[in-house]
Parts: C-alpha cells; sequence; structure tokens
C-alpha cells in the first residue's frame, strides 16, 4: 500500500498570516494608553423587543450614539476629550452595537457578491452566446451561470445573518 503524501498550500496560508497580522498588530500598538469608549454611533436603525430602558421595546434610529448606563462611563467618538451626548442610554449597548456591526459587515458583503454575481452574470452569458455550438464552452458558460446563482444565494443568506443574531441575542 503506497502513502499518499498530501499538499500543504504553504503560500496562500503564509500570505494571509503576513496580511492579518499587517493589518492586527498596528492597530494593537496604535490603541495602547487610549481610553475605550462605552459607546458607539449605530449607522442602521435598529428595533428591540425588550432591552430598552426598563425592558420596554424601543427605537434605535441611523446615526444615533448609544452608550452603557454604568456610572461613570465615558462616550468620545471624536477623540476631542469631551463626552460626546449621546442618543440612547443602555445597559446592553455592546450588544446593540455588535448588532448594528454585524449588520454592516453583512451589508458590505450583500453588495460585493451582488456586482460579483453581475458580472459573472454578464461573462457566463457571453461566452454561453459566442460558444459557436462548441459544447466545451457552452457547457462553461452554462457552468458560470450556475456559479452565479450560488453566489447569490449565499448573498442572501448573508443578510439573514443578523437577524439569527437577533434571534439569538433575544432582540
Amino acid at each position: 500500500m503506497k502513502i499518499k503524501k498530501r499538499r500543504i498550500p504553504i503560500l496562500p496560508i503564509l500570505f494571509l498570516v503576513v496580511v492579518l497580522a499587517g493589518v492586527g498588530f498596528p492597530r494593537l500598538i496604535l490603541t495602547q494608553g487610549t481610553v475605550l469608549n462605552d459607546c458607539c454611533r449605530v449607522k442602521h436603525k435598529i428595533t428591540l423587543k425588550g432591552i430598552g430602558v426598563g425592558g420596554t421595546p424601543g427605537n434605535i434610529e441611523e446615526g444615533a450614539i448609544v452608550r452603557s448606563s454604568q456610572p461613570g462611563s465615558f462616550c468620545d467618538l471624536n477623540h476631542d476629550g469631551i463626552q460626546d451626548v449621546t442618543s440612547a442610554i443602555f445597559e446592553e449597548w455592546a450588544s446593540i452595537c455588535l448588532l448594528d456591526t454585524i449588520m454592516t459587515v453583512t451589508d458590505w458583503a450583500f453588495y460585493f457578491l451582488t456586482a460579483i454575481s453581475v458580472a459573472m452574470i454578464i461573462y457566463g452569458g457571453f461566452v454561453l452566446v459566442t460558444s459557436s455550438g462548441n459544447p466545451g464552452r457552452a457547457e462553461t458558460g452554462r457552468k458560470v451561470l450556475e456559479y452565479v446563482v450560488v453566489g447569490l444565494a449565499v448573498a442572501l443568506l448573508a443578510k439573514l445573518v443578523p437577524g439569527v443574531v437577533r434571534f439569538i441575542l433575544g432582540m
């Protein structure tokens, strides 16, 4: 019995490590000695169920600054040393900021995947139309269009992630 050697893709792994280190380490160094904010600016309208003041439902409008309800919490988003005026004060402010961040990331993933899908539809359609009876090129065009459908399904699933997170957090 001959044992087959498995090749490990070292270059892509090394590239990923270098990129992540290049992005992450300067951020760690720059944040040394800074005071972390107990707040965030919300980029989406968020409707809350049972998380508002006193457990009552509430709405957080786009652009609102959400702050911790703990005494002594500090909010300075523009780094001028002056406490910012906040729109809403919540005990669960970190969950709201996390949900807003997830919504922002999934929005960008959706936009990116949709743009790539449009480009691939154009490419797949072009290959299919210009195949001139060549079954190999026609099959390639058809497969590209099949992968576009999968990509659009993944893009739509990305839009569902905030709803799942909201369900898990009980919001």
